[in-house]
């Protein structure tokens, strides 16, 4: 039913169908892939589950979009969402390339939204806006609806965040010796 540049959300839920069959990314998925369906993490506090989220990782099924269908009540709250910069570091912690997931998390959300002319890169003539964020290095928790915990080593830190050239947040790092 899912046609070209059709979104479908909660790509890694762990409740009734999911995109796996017999542990494996089902073909049926596999298919909307390829006619152009995209698949966005939107991982939210009960949408991401490890049990899915792993198998398909392990064979190359990735997000297009990693989005975190944050409310105001998951806002920096638990291990479950807390922010982008976080869902990103859980990506990062499943074997996802740094370069992709920023794609993922600007630029094809930008796309999808007919905006790409505008927004998702830093080319000339684009709005300026821009996340500025480190690696740290360390032991940090990931957890899925299901209470099942991952580690990981690295986090993305915001630094700095500009829209249209206006510094919105800093959180005065880059300005410390």
């Amino acid at each position: 039913m899912l046609r070209k540049g059709d979104i479908l959300c909660h790509m890694y839920h762990g409740k009734g169908s999911t995109i796996l069959k017999n542990g494996k990314v089902s073909p049926a998925v596999w298919g909307a892939r390829r006619r152009g369906v995209i698949f966005d993490a939107a991982n939210g506090r009960t949408n991401f589950d490890f049990s899915v989220a792993e198998p398909a990782i392990e064979e190359g099924f990735f997000p297009q979009i990693i989005s975190t269908d944050m409310t105001k009540a998951t806002v920096n709250q638990g291990s479950l969402v807390r922010n982008l910069p976080y869902i990103m570091s859980k990506y990062l912690s499943l074997g996802m390339e740094l370069a992709e997931i920023v794609k993922a998390a600007a630029y094809t959300p930008a796309v999808c939204m007919g905006r790409a002319d505008r927004l998702g890169s830093l080319e000339i003539g684009r709005e300026g806006s821009v996340a500025i964020m480190k690696k740290k290095s360390g032991d940090f928790i990931f957890a899925d609806a299901a209470g099942n915990k991952r580690r990981g080593g690295e986090m993305l830190i915001p630094l700095m965040t500009i829209r249209r050239g206006r510094v919105l947040f800093d959180n005065n790092e880059l300005n410390r010796e």
